[in-house]
């Protein structure tokens, strides 16, 4: 069954190499380079789970994040910044990629968003 998923992240490299890998795995992608284009593409379609850098230029998309979790949909971060892991974790965030990201990681935790039973934290190399 195909994923829909929101992908916020205003670098338009890792956006378009993040969108690449994951249509191979069934995900129906939409963008947002940033928080009002999150929150715009939030308004007007359902999501099975959003995939989020957590900087966003001068912003942060944790009120993205904080509104997914209100409306129960799972959320990965991406963030070169570790200090939000604990805030995050105690958060109810599924998933927290620290950059640089290993692909095959991000597919495996995508895959498995669904059955995560716990929130992962991931960094490459392990």
């Amino acid at each position: 069954m195909t994923k829909q998923v929101l992908m916020v992240e205003d670098d338009k490299v890792l956006r378009r190499l993040f969108r690449d890998v994951l249509v191979h795995y069934d995900c129906k992608i939409s963008e947002a380079g940033s928080l009002p284009e999150a929150h715009q593409q939030l308004d007007k379609q359902s999501f099975d789970f959003v995939l989020c850098d957590i900087h966003l230029g001068e912003e942060t998309s944790l009120e993205a994040a904080d509104r997914c979790l209100r409306e129960k949909i799972p959320v990965i971060i991406i963030s070169s910044d570790d200090a939000y892991i604990k805030p995050l974790k105690e958060n109810g965030i599924a998933a927290f990629l620290v950059k640089p990201v290993h692909i095959p990681d991000l597919v495996e935790i995508v895959q498995n968003i669904d059955n995560l039973e716990s929130f992962q934290t991931v960094r490459y190399p392990r």
